[in-house]
């Protein structure tokens, strides 16, 4: 079917005309987010929510200008930038800032060696499984499940959408196979990905592999000139001020201190899971718990971004997981190995003192940590001849019991690996293993086993709500039992500064602190921020974020040097990306943030100023700007569900020249105005009273139908008052009511306008230039 349909309408009214309709667009929803939240406040009152309203007219398939080019003042060459830490999120955003042109790039670490946290992940890095019914909706509902519903949506909707792309990479430019994929804690699709053992059985740990192959490259020939690795160094603060931003760092070595000035800084240092006086500050309750972190993880990043004026958030918020292994001979180390999510992710199972099941070990984490708080037994007790040389409290403990079958598909290299440290024991029958551990009782765990391959069998959930077997259930006929004893451990801090989808990191706007505004100059990615997570972090998100947002954070914090440049140019294309899409729905639209190719950017063209979009899958239509007045972007009012449209995104964008879509020249003198719109040409009326109407105080703007209204705080001293009018006369009666010397704008579609010019008997009528003529149905 054509987009554009030739039909005869009635316009209330005004008699019947023959209409050009373009097709309907079809919906798409997305969640609203606390970012959004802030962010729309700004342009709210560009719309009105009220009543279920028709914007077809509003939308243009766009034919011209798909032949302009792409715009050529962007240089190959970019700035210098400075990179906080040396994990993945860190080493991502170093090697991004590279491949988009840094002639400069600074990695700072504090250790002796690059790595950091991310070296020791184990489970694996999430990515939306497209083999399966997978989608990064069921995705982001299944990460705001597991953090409580109180994650910034905009960071979970770009990570999301951005991880097939994150995988990619990976895959294709640093040539990692991640091909083995799992089901963790909390997930409702198989979309944790990780390496196959190596032909000879050695298993490929994810967070090494990733990170040496970083570093492998980072140190080639092709970066060498360009990049400088400076390690034992520790940042004391960040250089700048508030109306220049970040401008570079204080690094110390050695005791000596040295100012290194850049572009642009990016803080991906971590989290603060390993102790100090972050944790204690924020989450002091939680310190007794011993940790999986290397002793690293103390929340500098954080604290040079709060002690700058950055905001934080979440900072209350640690999670506790679930299985960290127990070394029977120092029970209550501070520092324990990670039981990784992917044991429990290949069906093992846990058990309480008697041998029974007491959770669904693959519940988000926080419910498996809290049940084995409940439901564990006291590590004291246990091992009560055990060295205690700290004066640790008392920790609870649980037995993870795993089949044959499933430690193969763990890895029994793995597996072994952790065997030859003590943490885990091999038993041949379960007799042998209540021998062993004699706490168990052969009863109940021989009963245990029974119901859990009963229950693998039957195909519907247990009594624990688990649905999920992927090694099978079977615990009872299997060559050998491998069991571990583990306590929950420190493992990962939600919280960190803000930041918004495009990696900069936010500070409070105003005395209130309900909005937000970027820092110019500094950008964070990791477990240095906060918001992705909400209370609670799903499997597999940690190495996942810090390649998106470590990307981001790379390609932004490269786009400062380019603030010189102007915003957008005229007849030649922007690329752009989309950064967030505001959930409220317009009439079928929605405000739609894009990236400017400068993170210091202001849009250089008026609120009303139509532009040309094009996506990777679609060819192009018009829409107006908003003029959010947000640092780095631009907000189009874009139809929702446009193909190719979502966070992440890579769109282009052409300013149109059109003459239907500016304001008259005509000027307005009055002190108060009425304003007669349809669709979107309330935009224009707005154009002609900021330019000319100096003694304005009050706009009444009568609104057809589908008119959207502009924002208020682009006129802040004017009052607004609107009135929504629904046929001819309703409108003429309007006009009555107001004095003879009152100048009238009328903004409408030509359609409308040559019916209106025969009706409205008065003086003072400015008719702004028409678009081409369509109808504008009103009644």
């Amino acid at each position: 079917m054509s987009l554009r349909q030739r039909r005869k309408v009635e316009v209330a009214g005004l008699g019947e005309k023959e209409v050009v309709d373009n097709e309907e667009p079809k919906f798409r929803r997305f969640g609203l987010t606390p970012i959004a939240k802030a962010r729309i406040a700004l342009v709210i009152s560009f719309l009105l929510a009220a009543g279920v309203l028709t914007l077809q007219s509003l939308w243009h398939t766009g034919k011209g200008n798909a032949g302009m080019p792409l715009r050529s003042d962007i240089p190959a060459t970019r700035g210098s930038t400075i990179v906080v830490g040396g994990g993945l999120a860190g080493l991502t955003a170093a090697v991004t800032a590279l491949e988009n042109g840094c002639r400069s790039v600074t990695i700072i670490e504090k250790n002796a060696f690059l790595g950091g946290n991310s070296a020791k992940a184990t489970s694996g890095m999430n990515s939306v499984n497209t083999n399966e019914s997978d989608s990064p909706d069921q995705f982001i509902a299944d990460t705001l499940k597991a953090g409580h519903e109180i994650n910034d949506e905009n960071l979970v909707q770009m990570v999301a959408f951005q991880s097939s792309d994150a995988l990619r990479w990976l895959r294709e430019t640093l040539k990692l196979d991640m091909k083995d994929s799992t089901r963790l804690g909390g997930h409702s699709f198989r979309r944790t990905w990780r390496f196959s053992p190596m032909p000879d059985g050695r298993p490929q740990p994810v967070g090494w592999t990733i990170m040496k192959t970083l570093i492998d490259a980072l140190k080639s020939d092709e970066y060498k000139d360009r990049l400088n690795i400076k390690l034992n160094n520790a940042v004391k603060g960040l250089l700048g001020s508030e109306e220049s931003g970040v401008v570079g760092v204080l690094s110390e070595f050695s005791g000596e201190t040295e100012e290194i000035h850049a572009d642009a800084v990016v803080l991906a240092s971590g989290g603060y899971c390993a102790g100090g006086d972050v944790l204690l500050k924020y989450a002091g309750e939680k310190a007794k718990f011993p940790t999986t972190n290397g002793p690293w993880a103390t929340g500098d990043g954080i604290k040079l971004g709060m002690e700058f004026g950055a905001a934080a958030r979440d900072m209350e918020h640690v999670q506790v997981h679930p299985t960290s292994f127990v070394n029977k001979s120092d029970p209550f180390a501070s520092t324990n190995f990670l039981a990784p999510e992917s044991l429990r992710g290949t069906g093992g199972m846990l058990v309480n003192a008697e041998g029974k099941r007491f959770v669904n070990e693959l519940a988000p984490r926080d419910v498996v940590t809290n049940a084995i708080l409940e439901n564990g037994f006291s590590l004291g007790t246990l091992l009560a001849e055990a060295k205690n040389d700290q004066g640790a409290e008392d920790r609870k403990g649980a037995w993870l019991v795993l089949s044959s079958e499933m430690v193969d598909g763990f890895g029994a290299a793995s597996a072994a690996f952790y065997a030859s440290k003590g943490l885990f024991s091999r038993f041949r029958s379960v007799h042998e293993a209540v021998t062993e551990l004699e706490e168990l009782s052969l009863e109940d765990f021989e009963q245990t086993i029974e119901e859990y391959e009963s229950s693998w069998k039957s195909g519907k959930p247990d009594r624990f709500g688990k649905d999920y077997y992927p090694s099978g259930g079977t615990l009872k006929d299997t060559a050998e039992y491998w069991i571990a004893l583990i306590t929950p451990a420190l493992h990962y801090s939600m919280g960190g500064l803000r930041i918004s989808p495009s990696g900069e990191i936010l500070r409070k706007k105003g005395e209130s602190g309900s909005s937000f505004t970027a820092i110019p100059g500094l950008f964070g990615a990791g477990e240095v921020t906060g918001g992705m997570h909400g209370a609670n972090r799903l499997a597999g998100n940690s190495l996942l974020e810090c390649v998106v947002m470590g990307r981001i954070a790379g390609e932004r914090a490269s786009s400062v040097s380019l603030k010189s440049l102007p915003p957008l140019v005229r007849n030649q294309w922007t690329e752009s990306r989309v950064r967030s899409i505001n959930s409220n729905d317009y009439h079928g639209y929605q405000t739609t943030y894009l990236e400017l190719p400068s993170a210091l950017h202001e849009v250089n063209a008026p609120a009303g100023q139509r532009f040309k979009i094009r996506s990777q899958t679609h060819t192009s239509g018009v829409v107006p700007n908003l003029a959010a007045g947000i640092h780095g972007v631009i907000a189009l009012l874009i139809p929702k569900d446009y193909p190719g449209i979502y966070p992440g995104a890579k769109v282009d964008i052409l300013i149109v020249e059109d003459p239907h879509a500016r304001a008259s020249e005509a000027t307005v003198n009055g002190p108060s105005v009425t304003v007669i719109a349809s669709e979107d040409r309330a935009f224009d009326a707005l154009q002609t009273l900021r330019s000319s109407a100096e003694n304005l105080s009050a706009v009444l703007f009568l609104l057809l139908e589908d008119a959207v209204l502009p924002d208020h705080s682009l006129l802040p001293d004017v009052q607004y008052s609107r009135i929504r009018v629904e046929s001819s006369a309703h409108l003429l009666a309007h006009l009555s009511k107001r004095g003879p010397e009152e100048e009238v704008i009328v903004a409408v579609n030509g359609d409308t306008k040559s019916v209106l010019e025969g009706k409205i008997e008065r003086e003072n009528v400015l008719y702004l230039e028409s678009p081409e003529t369509k109808s504008c149905r009103f009644g």
